[in-house]
């Protein structure tokens, strides 16, 4: 495991004073290297977050989280594969940035051209760290590389994507993140 994952995870023990969040989080890692995906519906509820998909949501928005009421509003319209994403990335805000009651997610596109401040990009660079270390954690996801590694770079980003259940996007910046593959492949999964 990522050691500034785990640093993540047992930041998010103390601040909710409880140590069961890396025993929640061991038990789904657990059954993801059974069958590759981790359940982040399940997780999200394990945690007592409430998980919706929503069809009202902007184009331009992915997710919501509100700490306060402790719900995730995913964007219905960007795919199961897009919200996987979305509602890790809000479960990080959530356990890490508790002293927010309220945070919107952009699309991707459109997050290009907001102006976060520096402190909101790197809570943001930090749930993205987060959410993919929970969905495609380092040591499965080279060992699922190594099994896969005659495949061409397009199909193996497409294998991997689906097996762990994300976006050819997402997949490709791990990937490249982790130094796997060196330069960024466009992939419609």
């Amino acid at each position: 495991m990522n050691e500034k994952f785990l640093n993540m995870l047992r930041t998010a023990n103390s601040l909710f004073n409880n140590g069961t969040i890396v025993d929640i989080y061991n038990t789904f890692l657990e059954q993801q290297r059974t069958n590759n995906v981790f359940n982040v519906d399940a997780f999200a509820d394990a945690l007592g977050l409430n998980v919706n998909r929503e069809v009202w949501l902007d184009i331009d928005i992915s997710g919501i989280l509100n700490g306060r009421q402790r719900t995730i509003q995913a964007n219905y319209f960007e795919g199961n594969l897009r919200q996987n994403f979305t509602i890790a990335h809000e479960i990080a805000h959530y356990l890490l940035h508790s002293n927010v009651d309220e945070i919107t997610d952009f699309s991707f596109n459109r997050s290009q051209s907001y102006q976060y401040t520096e402190a909101q990009r790197q809570e943001e660079e930090e749930a993205d760290f987060f959410a993919a270390n929970l969905l495609m954690p380092e040591d499965l996801l080279r060992q699922r590389y190594e099994e896969h590694s005659n495949l061409s770079t397009q199909q193996l980003v497409r294998t991997l994507a689906n097996m762990f259940q994300v976006s050819g996007r997402a997949m490709v910046k791990r990937l490249k993140d982790l130094g796997i593959i060196q330069r960024w492949v466009w992939v419609n999964v």
